[in-house]
Parts: structure tokens; sequence; C-alpha cells
């Protein structure tokens, strides 16, 4: 990470822990499974915070040592053995639990760190609101970057390891061991969580409150989670975020093999504002956070009991693969429900086919192609599983939902029987039961299957299952590239120009704006005017008239600078059609193509363009090719505060600025401290030209997600012998070659790896230009 992105991502006086790969992660797993574990500040008086954490911690059958460290207390004060300091320990303390007064915090972590204690967590209130507040952090990070020790809190509920009984939080009881991780700011949903575990018979293979996160924060759990075998499911309740790169990078790396569920508080102003005395720092704009983490494929949920729901259906079934939804229902009215619900949360009804459902349904002549999706007859439980088994076999859906309603004359023991022996590992299936309590085995079901309460609950569940899957898909789908880097030349002479214009504290005139746009790929009515025969001199109102009528639509496309986000991407509709719908799509840079195409997808005209382009009227790859080329230009520039092409007006022949407008950060905002993304843009600086002993000059650069077919191809000309020195076994090209085997190599996070390729451009022939290249 580069000076002036760690200066500009966190504050000065924090470290930036984000990618502390070799400290970090043995310090936290240290705090998880210390063999003993200091109290300091514990106090004999019932009721205290200190006799509350000794309690917890001696009476969940934690299998290493409770002490306390305090000079003033006498040796059976507690239960357990007493020691003046740590020096007097029998074995050094991985783990210290902080319960002393405000005022002591500093003094106790400062006590720890030179006892070399590996993790501290601090469990005692600090205002954070306090002019000193700031002054306390600097002094603790100072003393956790000398000594490498991490600090949970201060403010936090402390932390759990249901499997080898560590309860360090306080009147909280302990969970089951599982495979769900926990991690919240506040101890507010605590209680729920844990009581949701225990009804939903869900374990947890960890449970952390993180407080006022002065240093241990989001990017280092989902880090450490992230390896931790024991973990299948990360949950995250959350208030504020600091280290946003951190955050993202982390949750990017780990999300595809675990599912991340946040639920975010603070939506609206005044839910931040009410929570702000406790918080350090809150988003500004909730849109772009939900970007952010649909960006690196975190799934947030409005409420707690869809945090609750979805991550009992992540945790025991795979994701589908897509929208459409089989509903099979013993009663019509629920079946009916169920099918209104999913419509409403923007899935896909798919009813089973009349070939399939025939044997298992009895179909009525009326019925045609579209099959109902309840069981008619009696009620028994025959035709409801066979008609389940059938809807799991059928290809044509991506996920069942069953729907079971206890009837007259149904038999709810021969139903759940049938359940538990169905083999449901093909796709996703949900059961929504709205008297489970009164079946029989109702703890083998739910261990066995998602168990929803309602019908709307099951509708919102699946949908937010298989929205989690497509953006994944998004993140790492091989995308297009619509446009090479830009040139360092070029990039180089729009720095000048942005870089006299702030020096002249004013933003950039018309002609620069122009050539700025031209450079990264933007045409404009100049360069349209430059391409006409004979570059004779010509009214641009001419050239706006033919533009107007040849093209299908009129857009707006723009950036502004987020304080913690830095450029932000827009997108909507413009000219003329601006005021029809004023909602803006936002995304955030760098882009690529599959994931420009996404912003466009989330715009409420989206079919409109479909149809235009359906119609010759469009080329929507023109429109994507825009989207990347505008944020490639704003985060190599962050000097650039607002940008607004309205309208770019586009055709079948390509995309046309009109008008546009750039505004500059002033030369009051120092370099270190324009925004920055929390997304590392591609590294134009380790691209380079290298010349082999034959003469042959080759690129040597960083790896691209586009590369993906060339490392197919690279693939399909290495010899078995390559082969057997690189995997250390004889592993055949399909295997090498699958999207994702690839994905690991050729989606890189810049901020934690770097994959450097050599590509070597070849000569073809003028009839044949498809390989230029060669890597």
């Amino acid at each position: 990470m580069d000076a002036a992105h760690a200066r500009a991502s966190v504050p000065r006086f924090v470290r930036d822990p984000a990618h502390d790969l070799f400290g970090e992660c043995g310090a936290i797993d240290a705090m998880f499974h210390p063999k003993t574990v200091a109290v300091l500040g514990a106090t004999s008086q019932p009721g205290s915070l200190g006799h509350q954490a000794l309690t917890a911690l001696t009476g969940s059958g934690f299998e290493g040592s409770v002490v306390v460290v305090d000079p003033r207390s006498q040796a059976s004060a507690f239960g357990v053995p007493v020691y003046p300091s740590f020096q007097d320990l029998q074995t050094k303390a991985e783990l210290a639990i902080v319960v002393t007064a405000s005022s002591g915090v500093f003094a106790a972590v400062e006590q720890c760190a030179a006892a070399g204690v590996r993790g501290v967590a601090v469990l005692s209130a600090v205002d954070t609101t306090d002019q000193h507040f700031g002054d306390l952090q600097r002094h603790i990070c100072q003393q956790l970057r000398q000594t490498r020790m991490r600090m949970i809190g201060p403010g936090c509920c402390g932390l759990m390891n249901p499997s080898i009984g560590l309860n360090a939080s306080p009147n909280l009881p302990m969970p089951v061991p599982g495979s769900v991780a926990f991690i919240g700011q506040s101890g507010s949903l605590a209680t729920a969580i844990l009581d949701w575990g225990r009804r939903k018979i869900v374990g947890f293979s960890a449970f952390v409150s993180l407080g006022a996160l002065v240093d241990v924060g989001w990017g280092n759990l989902i880090d450490y989670f992230g390896s931790d075998t024991n973990t299948r499911t990360i949950l995250i309740h959350m208030e504020s975020i600091v280290n946003m790169r951190s955050f993202l990078s982390a949750a990017r790396e780990v999300a595809l093999q675990k599912p991340i569920i946040i639920i975010k508080a603070g939506r609206t102003g005044a839910a931040a504002r009410a929570f702000a005395w406790h918080s350090t720092c809150t988003v500004s704009d909730d849109d772009v956070l939900d970007a952010a983490l649909r960006r690196v494929g975190v799934l947030r949920v409005a409420s707690v009991e869809d945090l609750f729901h979805t991550a009992d259906a992540l945790s025991k079934e795979r994701r589908p693969e897509g929208p459409r939804l089989a509903v099979v229902s013993n009663a019509g009215g629920p079946g009916v429900l169920a099918a209104d619900q999913v419509a409403k949360e923007a899935g896909e009804i798919v009813p089973l086919s009349t070939d399939a459902a025939v044997g298992v349904m009895a179909v009525p002549d009326s019925a045609g192609a579209a099959t109902p999706m309840d069981i008619l007859g009696d009620g028994s439980s025959e035709p409801f599983l066979e008609a389940a088994k059938t809807a799991i076999k059928d290809p044509s859906n991506d996920a069942v939902l069953l729907v079971l309603v206890p009837q007259a004359m149904s038999d709810p023991l021969s139903a759940v029987q049938g359940l538990l022996a169905m083999d449901h590992a093909r796709k996703p299936v949900l059961l929504c039961a709205t008297a489970l309590g009164e079946l029989p085995r109702e703890q083998e079901v739910h261990a066995c299957f998602p168990v929803l309460p309602t019908v709307s609950a099951a509708a919102r569940t699946f949908n937010h299952m298989w929205r989690y899957s497509y953006d994944l898909k998004a993140i790492y789908e091989t995308p297009e590239l619509h446009a090479d880097v830009t040139e360092r030349a070029l990039s180089q002479r729009v720095g000048e120009l942005i870089a006299g214009a702030r020096r002249a504290g004013r933003d950039l005139s018309e002609c620069e704006w122009k050539e700025v746009l031209a450079v990264y790929g933007i045409p404009t009515l100049d360069a349209l005017a430059n391409q006409s025969e004979g570059h004779r001199a010509a009214p641009l109102g001419a050239y706006a008239r033919v533009a107007a009528e040849t093209v299908g639509y009129e857009l707006r496309i723009g950036s502004w600078s987020d304080p913690e986000f830095g450029p932000v991407l827009w997108f909507g509709a413009g000219g003329r059609f601006a005021h029809l719908w004023a909602h803006r799509v936002v995304g955030l840079p760098p882009l690529n193509a599959t994931l420009a195409r996404r912003m466009l997808e989330r715009s409420p005209f989206f079919s409109g363009l479909q149809a235009l382009c359906a119609r010759g009227a469009l080329n929507l790859t023109t429109i994507d090719a825009a989207l990347v080329r505008l944020s490639q230009l704003v985060i190599e520039h962050p000097s650039i505060k607002d940008l607004e092409i309205d309208p770019l007006m586009v055709s079948a022949a390509g995309a046309l600025a009109l008008d546009a407008r750039i505004t500059l950060h002033g030369p009051e905002v120092e370099e270190h401290d324009l925004p920055r993304s929390p997304f590392r843009p591609y590294p134009l600086q380790y691209v380079s030209n290298w010349t082999t002993k034959p003469g042959e000059t080759v690129t040597i650069r960083p790896i691209r997600a586009e590369d993906e077919p060339l490392m197919v191809a690279f693939h399909k000309r290495l010899s078995e012998e390559t082969v057997y020195g690189r995997y250390f076994q004889l592993v055949t090209v399909g295997r090498r070659t699958t999207h994702e085997a690839l994905t690991r190599i050729c989606f890189v996070d810049y901020d934690r790896e770097m994959v450097l390729v050599a590509e070597r451009r070849t000569r073809v022939p003028a009839s044949d230009r498809s390989s230029r290249s060669q890597t």
C-alpha cells in the first residue's frame, strides 16, 4: 500500500492492520484459544462488571486457567489465583480481560503490553466523544505497534469460543459449538442472536463484540474467520466502519468461500445520529455502502429476522444458481401466498412441468402448461413427498420451497419421516412449516432443513440467497476488455492539466475537459468535428443536431467524491428524459465491463435500453465502455471532486458527450488528504518492458481478470514436464483451465497479492487479428 493511500484511508494515529498476515492472525488466534486468561480490575462485589466477567469465565467449563492480576486484592477473594503482577504468573497469559474504570484503561493496556500478552479485550466503557479519546487512541496504538499485541474494544462485550468453553462475555449464555461466527459492535443483539441459535439448533464457532474499534476491526476478524476451519458462515452487526479498505479487501477474499451476512444500523440520518455518541465513524451515504458491499460479495439484510433466516439457510444449503423457485404445498392458500411473495421479492415462480406432475398430482384439464403448485387430494403425505422429490430433480428450477400445513386428514409423522429421508443435495430446499412445534422429531427437521415460519419469510430468504449468488458471479465473471490501459504519457498530460487548474484555484475549462475526456476514450463534439470530411470548420450546433437525430437515448454519467469511499460513479437518465427517471444508480471504481453492465441492470429503465438495443437504436456495450473509461479517469486522478456528462448521447454507432463539467478539489486539500477508493486500481507502475536474450521484447505486467482466455491458451501449450514441475502431479488441461481454478489467479486483489505475467505481442495476418497477444 502506498503512503498516500495509507494516509487517506485511516486516521494517522491508527496503524493500518489490514494485511499484517504474519503478525495479526497469531495474536487473534491466541485470543480465541488461550491457555491462560488474566482479569484486570476484578472486584468481589456481586453485580459488578469484574465479578460477572469472572463468573462467566469460571462457570462455562473453560479448559484453560483463569487468574486475577491485581496487587490490591487478597488471594482468596475470587476463588481463583490472584497475582500482584504479570511477572508473578506461573504461565504467560495469552488473553487479558480489562474491567477497570475508564480512567485506568490506558494503564491496564500498557501493563499488558509490557508483559507480552498477545491479546486484550477491554470491556470498560470509554466515551468516544470525549476530547481526550483521540489521545487515548494514539497512546494505545503506539503500545500495540511496538509489541504486536492486539486489542478488542474499549466498550466491547467480550468474546466467546464454545469449542473450548471460553466465555469472556459477562451476562451472556454460552452457545452450543457450531459453524457460525458472529461479529458485533455492541451488545444490543447479543442475547437475541444467542437465543436464536438455541431455538434454531444453530451452533457458533465464535462470538465477539468489537466496541469502539480502536485496534482490531472488521477486516482483521473476517480474515481470521475466513481461514478458521470451524467457521462456515460469518454474521456481522455493524454500526460504524473504521478502515474501510481493510474491511472490503478482507470481505472480497472470504465471501466466495464463506457467506458474509451483514445488518448495518444507521440507514437514515436520524438513526446514525442516535448512536453517534459511541461510534467513531459512520457512513455518509447508505446507497454507496450498498454498492461497496455488493462489489465484494457481502449480503446485506434489512432486519434481524432476515439475518437469522438467511444465515440458517446458507449454513445448511448450497447457493441457488438463479431466481427460479418451485413451490410445493399441501394446501392451496399458502401456496398462492408464497407465489405472491416470491414475485414481490423479484423472484420467479417456476411450476412443475405437466408431464412431471401428472404422476404425483391431480391435474385438472384446465391446467394447461401451468401445473398448480398445491397437492390436490385428501392431504396425505405421499403425493406431497412425491411432488417434492420431482421438483428437486426438475432442472427447470433453481430451488424448491416446501410448504407444509397440518390438516385434519394429514399424517405428520409420515411427512416428517419422508422429509428426513429425502435426498436434497442437488439444490437448496427451504421448508415453511406453520406449526412445526406440533410435528414429531422437530429438532431433527431443524437440523436438516432451513425452517421458515411464514411464506413471506421464506420468499425473502430465497431472494437473499439467489441475489448473493448473482453478486458473486458478477465479481468473478470474466469480463471483456473494452479499452486498453491508458498510456502513461496521456495520463500524465491529464494530470498536468488538473494540477495547473488546482494551483490556480479553478475548475477545468471547456477545452480542458474535452481534452481530458478524449484522452480517456469518451468522444466529444470536437472529436466528431475533427473526424468530418476535410476537417473543415462547422458550427457545433450542426453537429449537435446530427447527433440528436441519430442517437437513440440520452443518459447522464458522472462521479462525486465521498469522504469514506473516494470517487463514486453514478448513472441515470439525461437530457429530455431526466425528469422521467430521477433515480441514480451508484457504483465504485475501478469497473470492468461486467461490473458496468451490472450498474446498467439496476437502473429502472434498463428494459427500455434493451428494447432500443433490440431495434438496433443503440449498443449497450458502448455504455459499458463509457463507464469503464470514466472509472479509470476518476480513480487515476483523485483531484477530481465532481464530474458530470449530461447528456451522453448513445446510438448504434457509439457514445458522444455533448456537454460536461469537471470540478476539482481546491489547492487547500493536500495530495495525501484526497479521498481515495477503497479498491486498489490496476497498478500501472508495475508495467514494464523486458528484452529476452534472443532480442524479443515482452511486456511484464500484473495480471487482469480479462486475461483468463489467454491463460487458457497458455495452459494448452504447456508440456507434461512443465505441468508436473508446477503441480507435482499430472493435472489435465480441463482441470487447470476451469473458471474456478483460474479465478484464484486472474481475479487478484492488488492490496493483498500480485501475479505477474509476460505478454508477447505476435504479428498475425491482417485477415486474422483476433489473437494479438500471448501470455
